[in-house]
């Protein structure tokens, strides 16, 4: 029986009350565990450790022993390839993960390489109690922590050669194409039931194997809680920005503004907004991202039966409005800078625009009060701009738009999205407008000035289409039907 390598492992390296364990790497599919009374032994054959490494054909059990830290005795070279390869599938799956959590708010993001130690060792001491016991000291070894995190910074070196990921100093980022293909891809349902039914598998066929090897001393005290969030970043106007919970809206503006600060909310349906400001009249907008159940949008959404998306959770609204905002400003729109992102919060801080709602332009053309055409023109070119690449804003509502100093800022980017339903946006943001138009008659010339910035980069006839009865349907019970005919009229005589 040939010898490939030999390595000390498990908890005695970081807690000397438990029995050293000797790992053997042989040739074949040798798998067998021996207890003597000084010392424990595991023999693993080459190409099983191989193929967990690479697979987790066997639930990641035996490459274990190589992720957490260990003292090679023989063929330290391959040892550390095997633990580099374990590792490379560590960081893939919790990419992953991440991709599902924060969906394309993912690309925005940074990840320092012990985020995925960390995380593992979160992972494992809230399944298991006897994970508890067996890291409960392991992470007052700074030396052997540090080790650990190492391989997975190399592990993550490799994966940026592959294209997988890259590197922005010393944290990992995503690109957003590959987000964007790991979230179409197989990322659902059938994917956790493969990985369940493995592990039960794996579990069930190991058992007799590792029964031994869990006879550890449980003792009543726990680990230190690990929060590996607060090694993940976002990118925002200020710097990078930590992700982990602050708590209360008050403690996340002193935290951002700094000293005293006045806490006012905003006009908010779906969400709740506040405005914060400090004593130096600096100012950031902090917006709650609630969960839609019964509210306006979701009627409307069940009303269109399909004819435009909307997303009822405040994460994924959260995840996509930052992941634009980021899109967008990268692109060359106006839109506030991003300030801060407090995930397991749901708020983001935006910068504070200080301009006119187009919504309060739109209502005095509506009422007779004002001739104020170029504001609206100007909305209009910028959603032309957008669908001529392709971005359509979901919710295009006149009151997500402020226009300051002849420029026109986009405020809302929850619902945003690449795609081609441009009717959709144009009818939203016309038929919402002409829900309190008191002189019917300036509803041509509101729609006309729209149509003529719209059309400097994109196709009329997407205006056009707007008068579409799908889209009338949709507003028949927030607007009036005069107005409804009015704006149909006016988009099918362009």
């Amino acid at each position: 029986m040939k010898v490939i390598a030999s390595f000390e492992a498990g908890p005695h390296l970081w807690n000397k009350r438990m029995k050293p364990l000797m790992v053997v790497i042989v040739e074949g599919d040798r798998l067998k565990y021996e207890r003597e009374k000084e010392i424990s032994r595991l023999w693993i054959g080459k190409e099983m450790l191989e193929s967990d490494a690479k697979d987790a054909k066997y639930g990641g059990l035996l490459v274990e022993k190589l992720i957490d830290p260990y003292k090679p005795i023989q063929g330290g070279e391959y040892l550390e390839r095997v633990e580099i390869e374990g590792k490379k599938r560590l960081i893939r799956e919790m990419i992953y993960d991440l991709a599902l959590e924060y969906r394309m708010a993912l690309s925005g993001l940074r990840i320092d390489p012990a985020f995925f130690y960390y995380e593992r060792l979160k992972r494992l001491t809230k399944l298991s109690p006897i994970a508890r016991v067996k890291y409960r000291r392991l992470l007052e070894h700074h030396d052997l922590v540090k080790r650990c995190v190492d391989g997975f910074r190399k592990a993550a070196k490799e994966l940026e050669k592959e294209g997988f990921l890259f590197f922005e100093g010393d944290l990992i980022g995503v690109d957003e194409r590959v987000v964007g293909e790991m979230l179409r891809g197989d990322l659902g349902i059938a994917k956790l039931s493969r990985i369940l039914e493995r592990s039960f598998k794996v579990l069930g066929a190991l058992s007799k194997v590792f029964g031994e090897m869990l006879e550890y001393p449980i003792e009543l005290s726990r680990p230190e809680d690990i929060e590996s969030k607060d090694l993940i970043y976002a990118k925002t106007s200020y710097g990078l920005q930590r992700i982990s919970r602050i708590g209360k809206i008050e403690k996340i503006a002193k935290r951002i503004l700094g000293g005293e600060v006045r806490i006012r909310k905003l006009k908010g349906v779906i969400n709740s907004v506040f405005l914060a400001s400090n004593e130096e009249g600096e100012s950031v907008v902090l917006k709650k991202f609630e969960e839609w159940y019964s509210i306006k949008w979701a009627v409307v959404s069940i009303w269109a039966l399909g004819s435009s998306f909307f997303d009822v959770l405040g994460k994924s609204r959260m995840a996509n409005e930052y992941a634009m905002s980021l899109k967008l400003e990268k692109e060359g729109f106006d839109v506030p800078n991003v300030v801060g992102v407090y995930w397991d919060d749901k708020v983001m801080a935006k910068e504070f625009i200080r301009g006119e709602n187009i919504d309060d332009v739109a209502k005095r053309i509506l009422w007779g009060e004002s001739d104020d055409y170029e504001k609206i023109s100007k909305v209009g070119e910028l959603m032309g701009k957008l669908h001529s690449r392709e971005i359509i804003l979901g919710d295009s509502k006149p009151e997500n738009f402020i226009s300051q100093n002849g420029r026109i800022y986009v405020v809302d980017l929850e619902q945003a999205r690449k795609g081609r339903d441009f009717s959709t946006d144009v009818g939203i943001f016309l038929y919402y407008a002409a829900r309190t138009a008191f002189k019917i008659d300036k509803i041509g010339g509101f729609v006309r000035a729209f149509a003529e910035g719209y059309g400097v980069e994109s196709d009329i006839e997407n205006i056009r289409k707007a008068a579409h009865w799908n889209l009338q349907r949709i507003f028949s019970f927030l607007v009036p039907p005069q107005a409804i005919a009015s704006v149909a009229k006016a988009c099918t005589s362009l």
